[in-house]
């Protein structure tokens, strides 16, 4: 299965890891791995 990501959609996990890093980059780059994670 493709999935094709809509610029709204990447602005709005952009915004997501902006908000989540301002307290931990860390934690934001481990939201933004969960959400676009295919599992096969």
């Amino acid at each position: 299965m493709k999935v094709f990501w809509t610029d709204t959609a990447v602005k709005h996990l952009s915004g997501i890891y902006a908000y989540i890093a301002q307290n931990s980059p860390q934690y934001g780059r481990r939201m933004v791995d969960r959400l676009t994670r295919r599992d096969v």
